[in-house]
């Protein structure tokens, strides 16, 4: 699915820029992080993790929807700063109930694969937005 994105890098950082807002991409000393900054409104991963991701909310307020033990999602809205913790394969995704930023560790060991089910109604939020 193609959408409007822009691409570009700097130093050792790299730009990802769409309709929700945009990710860096940046390593300091041997570790690699993500910043990212979602407009209220916009719906980001979708996604199960193979270790624990760690994000921090520097601003604004989100809502992690989780899916858990007997299929049942999982609703905890974080505002300000908050340290968020998603245990290793847990279905997620957040969704942005304010403009917001975050910082997310980018493991090297860290593989993703979709969640159909969440995945679905990210791409959709994004084609809603067009």
């Amino acid at each position: 699915m193609e959408f409007d994105t822009l691409h570009f890098k700097f130093g050792n950082a790299t730009f990802k820029e769409d309709i929700r807002g945009t990710i860096v991409k940046f390593k300091l000393g041997s570790d690699k992080f993500l910043v990212i900054y979602s407009k209220k409104g916009a719906l980001r991963a979708g996604e199960i993790h193979n270790v624990i991701q760690y994000t921090f909310l520097l601003k604004g307020k989100i809502e992690v929807i989780t899916k858990k033990q007997k299929n049942v999602d999982v609703h905890n809205i974080y505002e300000g700063s908050k340290n968020i913790e998603i245990p290793k394969g847990i279905p997620h995704y957040f969704k942005f109930l304010e403009d917001s930023i975050m910082i997310e560790n980018d493991d090297e060991n860290m593989t993703t694969e979709y969640y159909p089910e969440y995945r679905k109604l990210v791409e959709k939020s994004l084609i809603d937005s067009h």
